[in-house]
Parts: structure tokens; sequence; C-alpha cells
């Protein structure tokens, strides 16, 4: 599926509209047709910029309806693997929240 559909599907999907996210991006709404009817390449920039506007990641614009690990396969994944950033003196009370027996 299409960059430009995805972010259809998004704005729909969040109950968004095209001017709700040109005015978002400071942009005019004659703009967003274009990026929606793929006459307006997008930059990379602008990608990062539409995704944070609609709340999402950049990857889902390009795998929506489907999140970046689908959850079907995860039943099925021998390891699921987290990332989290926290300051050193969180680290040890996450890491016992993560391992503590049950």
């Amino acid at each position: 599926m299409k960059v430009s559909e995805n972010i259809k599907k998004i704005l729909s999907d969040k109950g968004f509209t095209q001017a709700m996210l040109a005015e978002a991006l400071g942009k005019d709404n004659a703009t967003i047709s274009r990026i929606l009817n793929e006459t307006q390449e997008l930059r990379l920039s602008e990608i990062e910029n539409i995704a944070k506007a609609l709340g999402v990641s950049v990857i889902d614009l390009f795998t929506y309806p489907k999140q970046y690990v689908d959850k079907q396969t995860l039943p099925n994944a021998d390891k699921v693997m987290v990332t989290f950033e926290v300051s050193p003196e969180k680290r040890d009370e996450l890491l016992n929240m993560v391992i503590k027996d049950k």
C-alpha cells in the first residue's frame, strides 16, 4: 500500500480532516491534497512531520494498519525485544519489574 493511502486511512480512522492535517503542518489544503493525490513527492522530513502530526511512528505510514511488529505473529515468536530509555537511577527499578519472580 502507498504512503498516501495510509495517510488517508489514518486520517479517517482518527477522525481527522485534510484541513486539520494542513493546519498541524502549517501548510495549505492544496499542498495536502497534492500529497494525498501523489502529485507532490514527499521528503523524509515531511514524512516525519506528518507522522508526528498524526500521532504515529514513521514506520506506521508505510505499514498501516499493521504495526511494525505484527501482533498476529507474536504468539509464534521465539523472543520479543523492547528498548527503554531511562535514567540511570530508574534502570535498576525497571529491571527488577521486568525480571522479578512470580
